[in-house]
């Protein structure tokens, strides 16, 4: 993917568009980085339009069913045990929502991902529409990027997640692996949150990152 000299780095930013104040930050964010908003926001049709202009990639942050059904995904969230007719609605109601993306990622989903059928009809739906896929990998057992594979649909999968953990020093740790990862394997991707904490990190990571040698791409 990248001349080794010139490790590729690439950070989403998902959850967005509920919280309008983290919304707006992460829109300042540099360029390259891509965000990923929930359909079900009020304003996610502005937000995205906003974020589309000023020069990020946008994905669809998808709700997809968890594990437990304790943890609630939102509304319009694809389940496994849907009818294909509603999961082609709810999929194509969230891609109405949020037009501009050039792919979708899974919100929660450690359940819904692991659902070869259910994968299917997502992938069949993108494919369709020429997006790609970002396996955010909330689960091992994830059958999300071979789906993708045997559908010839570009995909990508998440390699580390940056904000599990709140605090700015743990978030310095997880870029510190996205380094040794891209280093690596040429390439890393990062998932992070609309937190003040990780938009702190980042602003004061980007431009030292670029000063030694990696590529910020989205």
């Amino acid at each position: 993917m990248s001349d080794q000299r010139f490790p590729v780095i690439a950070v989403v930013i998902d959850d967005l568009g509920i919280q309008s104040d983290l919304t707006d930050r992460a829109i300042e964010l540099d360029s390259f980085v891509a965000l990923s908003f929930l359909p079900y926001s009020s304003d996610v049709i502005w937000q995205s339009t906003l974020a589309r202009a000023a020069g990020h990639e946008i994905l669809l942050h998808m709700p997809m069913e968890p594990l437990s059904r304790s943890n609630d995904p939102g509304p319009n969230a694809l389940f496994v045990d849907l009818e294909l007719h509603e999961m082609l609605g709810r999929l194509r109601w969230a891609f109405e929502k949020v037009p501009h993306a050039v792919g979708l990622n899974n919100h929660m989903g450690s359940r819904f991902t692991a659902d070869v059928n259910g994968m299917a009809t997502v992938i069949g739906e993108m494919k369709v529409r020429n997006l790609i896929l970002l396996d955010s990998r909330t689960t091992p057992k994830s059958v999300a990027t071979d789906v993708a594979d045997r559908r010839n649909l570009k995909n990508l999968r998440r390699d580390v997640f940056l904000d599990n953990d709140r605090s700015k020093s743990a978030i310095q740790v997880q870029l510190k692996l996205l380094e040794k990862i891209a280093v690596e394997r040429g390439s890393g991707i990062a998932i992070g949150h609309p937190y003040a904490e990780t938009f702190d990190v980042l602003q004061e990571w980007f431009s030292d990152a670029r000063s030694r040698g990696f590529s910020l791409i989205p």
